[in-house]
Formats: structure tokens, sequence, C-alpha cells
């Protein structure tokens, strides 16, 4: 926020063209709904052009519900200049094309609409399918993708975060990309074993495991000497300082789409068989992957147990027995937990949304955390934390509007298990 909200003030300071102000808006509800999805009640409506925090706490409903409202009035702002093109040069996601940047602010308020599927059905109802008949629509092809292109002198942060671990190294002193945090999670890697995923080659790099192709550390774990042991697993395949960062890919949006049909059985235009291969087959485009048709026909494979090669975070509970393959004849849940497992298989990297996702509506199911390493005095269950707690900073420097915001909105203390207003299923 303290960056976001000066550099909104600057850009209405050099600029009165509409478009580029929509496109701001539609920036900054891009970034700050991470913020309310992570700790629920936050500053939003009475933050001033200055960035300045000091200011009272909206709850989670209205923060989501204003953001809708900003990202309505960029749409209507962008359909009209839908021809009228800016820039190229100062444009590092989508090169001056105004349409696309109407079709992210659409995928957005989709999002953000199904963050309240449960919360308030009919609003996100009402929302939802306003972007499914609007005239230019949300993502719908592989070149829709909101992607950064460009980093500056630093480069992609997750490049430099691996990177940073990769200059460690193996007991032979060769340099090793898979220390230190920089680890395949087990959880998405044991469901795509299952499903033998062809994506498997372009998210992660090969073990050093005897037996194991692809194998990942458990999360809420005691971790293992590197040197001996960590660096074994398969790690995060990110090899160029320019890799892009995904903001939003348009398997997402075909994923949302197919979840409001089959699940709350709202008109998206479609139906939920169709959207949900619609979101597997652009994932597969965006990585580069053949294999659709194959994986999409898999009516047996499943994820298995997690057997961890060195012996000591074995799981021996089966996390799903569903395979890819569309059943239409399924319950509403079924095709729930099938359509989430595949968008967060889609969305990877992009943890948040798949964290938000998981608190929403229970799926995918993951690995647990061990007792031995969760140390939060029962604060956190193992499944995982609900948000996360309020930086220290809030409570020395807007500890009254804090204190206020936890009583009126939070619905609970000020802990990690304390579920927000959207995770309520």
């Amino acid at each position: 926020p303290s960056r976001i909200y000066p550099n909104l003030r600057q850009l209405k300071q050099v600029t009165s063209n509409e478009t580029i102000l929509a496109v701001g808006n539609v920036i900054k509800v891009a970034g700050m709904h991470r913020i309310a999805d992570t700790y629920g009640p936050m500053p939003y409506s009475k933050i001033t052009d200055d960035g300045s925090l000091q200011v009272p706490f909206d709850s989670q409903e209205t923060v989501y519900k204003t953001m809708i409202g900003e990202l309505d009035a960029a749409i209507e702002v962008l359909t009209r200049n839908r021809t009228n093109n800016f820039s190229a040069s100062s444009d590092i996601i989508y090169g001056g094309n105004v349409e696309k940047w109407c079709r992210y602010a659409n995928s957005l308020k989709l999002r953000l609409a199904m963050r309240m599927s449960y919360a308030d059905p009919a609003y996100a109802q009402q929302k939802a399918e306003e972007v499914a008949a609007h005239e230019i629509g949300a993502m719908a092809s592989a070149d829709d993708i909101a992607q950064l292109l460009a980093f500056g002198n630093d480069g992609n942060p997750l490049y430099v975060a691996v990177n940073y671990n990769r200059v460690s190294t193996h007991d032979d002193g060769s340099a090793c990309i898979t220390t230190g945090d920089s680890h395949a999670a087990a959880d998405i890697v044991l469901y795509m074993n299952g499903y033998k995923d062809p994506r498997r080659s372009a998210y992660f790099t090969k073990s050093e495991w005897d037996g194991y192709e692809y194998v990942g550390l458990r999360h809420g774990i005691v971790i293992p000497d590197h040197k001996t042991v960590g660096h074994k697993y398969s790690g995060i395949k990110i090899d160029r300082l320019n890799s892009p960062i995904v903001l939003m890919a348009p398997a997402e949006t075909a994923f949302l789409k197919a979840e409001a049909v089959a699940v709350f059985g709202w008109n998206m235009g479609g139906s939920a068989k169709d959207f949900y291969e619609q979101g597997v087959r652009l994932s597969f485009e965006q990585w580069g992957v053949n294999g659709a048709d194959a994986y999409l026909a898999d009516m047996t494979s499943v994820p298995g147990t997690y057997s961890d090669p060195a012996g000591s975070n074995d799981y021996n509970n089966i996390l799903t027995n569903l395979s890819v393959a569309w059943d239409d004849s399924a319950s509403a849940e079924v095709k729930q937990e099938k359509i989430m497992i595949q968008k967060w298989i889609a969305n990877f990297p992009l943890g948040n949304e798949s964290w938000a996702d998981i608190r929403r509506t229970g799926y995918p199911h993951i690995l647990p955390c061990t007792d031995e390493a969760n140390n939060s005095g029962g604060l956190v269950p193992n499944e995982g934390p609900r948000r996360i707690k309020y930086p220290q900073e809030e409570y020395t420097s807007n500890a009254a509007n804090l204190s206020e915001a936890i009583s009126k909105y939070l619905g609970g203390p000020d802990q990690m298990a304390t579920r927000l207003w959207f995770d309520c299923k």
C-alpha cells in the first residue's frame, strides 16, 4: 500500500487519460486484494493518495465490494476506449492493449465474485454473471495472460529467491538448486505424479533420490539438513532472471467459470465440463506441454500416498480418489473438488490464490503439518493457517483503529486460526 497509493497519486499528476487511470486502478485492486485475502479487515476505502495507513479499517466484505465497484468503473472506461491503445513502451504487461486490460479487469472481478460465493452468494452470482455477459468478457485465450515481463536490474524475485539457494552446494561442492526454501512441495508433486501430469517437467527439477523421478518435501516438518538430504528433493524449475511473473492466467478464469456452473448453477455461458477442460488445455498451452487430450480422458490414475525417500515423513492416507476425467453424473461437491485440484495445479506457483481457494472450498486436500513441527500451541491447526496475524507495526502505528477492527470485523482474535469472512463454507 505504501507504494501503490503514492504511485497512483503520481499517475494522476502526470496524466488525465481516463484509460491509463483505469489501468492504474486495476493494478491497485490486483495488488491490494491479496492483503485482504491474507489478513482480513484492512485499511482501504479511507486511505488517501499519500498512502498513509493510519486510518480506520474496513471489513473484508466492504473491501471486496469496494474493489468490485472500482473494477466496474474501470471496465466501463476500458470498454468504451477498447480501440484506443496507449504506448506499448509504458506497459510491461499488455503493451498498451486496452482490450486485454479489460479482460484482465473482468477476470479479477470474477475472482473476487467467487471469493464471496459462500459469504454472499446472491451478490457473487450477480457479479459473476455480469462478467459472463460482458461484451469483451474475461480472459479466454493463451495470449490474454497477465504477466510481468520486465523487472529492472533485480530480476524476477522468485528466481532471485531460488538462485540465492542455488549458490549453496552439494556434498561434492557443486552448485545446488534445491536447497533451503526452494524445494517443490510434496503435495503438488504427489498429485501430479498420480495423474502422470506432463507439466511436471516444466514445474520441477528431477530429484536425486534413486527410484523417485519427482518428489517434493513436505511443508510443516522439521527440515532435514540440505547438504546431506535436502538437496535430493525436486526443486522449483525457474532458470532465467527475466522469467515472467504470472499475475493471472486464462486457465484460472476457465476454472472459475466451471465452478460457478457446476457448484452454484450460475449462468456463465457454457457448461462446467467445457470450462473445466478448457482450463486444463489453457494451462498445458501456457507451459508449452503436450498431451492434454490423454490427460483429460484418464479415468483411472489417482494420487497415491506420500513416501518420503528419507524415511522420516511418510503420509499413509490417500488425499483424494478422484481422477482427472470429468463426470457429469457426479455430485456438485465431487465436481468442486475435481475443479479445485486442477485449478490448484494450473495456478502454480501462484500460492496466494491457491491458499484462498483451499480456505474457501476445502479443496484440494493437502498434507497436514506434522505434530512435531507445529509449535503454535494449538493456535494453528495442522491443516494450516486461516489467515496471517497483523504486523507488529499496526499495533504500534495504528493501534486504536486496529483494536476497533479486531473487535468489530475480524470475528475472532488476531490469530492464524481465525477464519475470515469469506472462509465460511
